[in-house]
C-alpha cells in the first residue's frame, strides 16, 4: 500500500493475510522488515534499514518475556499467573521489581540499585499519592468526572488544570510551596475542539 502525504513523499507498506505490517519502506525508499511467529499479532523479529535487527518472545497470552535489542542487550520480563509484570531483568542483571494491593493495583516499583516508589489509591481506584525512596510525596486530585485537577510536588508546589465540557484542557495555573500563583497558561478550541491558541506568558501567543 502506498501512501502519499500532503508534501508529496510517498512511503509503502506490505501486509501478510492477518493484516500484520511485513514491511515498511519510508520516504527514502529504506526498508523495515517485521518477522512473525504463528498469528499472533506482534512481530518476533524487526530488521532496520541499517541490518540491525530487534528481536522479541512472548508468553501464551501475548505479553511479552524478551527483548533483544540492536546491541543484543536482553532484557526478560516475568508474570505472575494473573498476567501482572512482577519482574524486570535488564542486561546488566539489574532487577525491577513489581508489587499490586488485593486490587491488582501497582502497590510499589522497586529498582535495580533498591528505590522503592509507593503508590496509594482513592476508593475509584485513581492514583492519590506517589512516595518516593527519601520520604518525597506526590498526591494528585480529580474531579467528578475522573479528570486530574490538581497535582502537589514534594515540594509543595501545584500544578492545577481547568477542563471544558468534553474535557479539553482550557486552563493550567501553577503556584509555588508558598501557594503564590506563579504562571498561567490558556488554551482555546474551535466549535469542533480542534486546538486553535495557546497563551503562556513567557511567551508570545501562538
Amino acid at each position: 500500500m502506498l501512501v502519499t502525504d500532503p508534501e508529496g513523499f510517498t512511503t509503502s507498506q506490505e501486509y501478510d493475510a492477518f493484516g500484520r505490517v511485513l514491511t515498511y519502506d519510508d520516504q527514502k525508499s529504506e526498508r523495515t522488515t517485521y518477522g512473525y511467529d504463528g498469528t499472533h499479532s506482534q512481530p518476533t523479529s524487526i530488521l532496520h534499514p541499517d541490518g540491525a535487527t530487534e528481536q522479541f518472545e512472548y508468553n501464551l497470552w501475548g505479553l511479552p518475556t524478551k527483548t533483544i535489542d540492536e546491541l543484543g542487550h536482553e532484557t526478560v520480563n516475568t508474570y505472575r499467573d494473573n498476567g501482572l509484570l512482577e519482574m524486570i531483568t535488564d542486561a546488566n542483571g539489574g532487577e525491577t521489581a513489581f508489587t499490586y494491593d488485593n486490587r491488582n493495583q501497582l502497590e510499589t516499583i522497586t529498582d535495580p540499585v533498591g528505590n522503592t516508589t509507593t503508590y496509594a489509591y482513592d476508593d475509584a481506584g485513581r492514583v492519590v499519592q506517589e512516595i518516593g525512596q527519601l520520604g518525597g510525596q506526590r498526591s494528585y486530585e480529580y474531579d467528578a468526572a475522573d479528570r486530574l485537577t490538581r497535582v502537589t510536588d514534594r515540594n509543595g508546589r501545584v500544578r492545577e488544570f481547568t477542563y471544558d465540557r468534553v474535557g479539553n484542557v482550557t486552563e493550567q495555573r501553577w503556584y509555588d510551596d508558598t501557594g503564590s500563583l506563579v504562571r498561567t497558561t490558556g488554551t482555546s478550541y474551535d466549535e469542533v475542539y480542534n486546538l486553535t491558541h495557546i497563551t503562556d506568558p513567557r511567551a508570545s501567543a501562538y
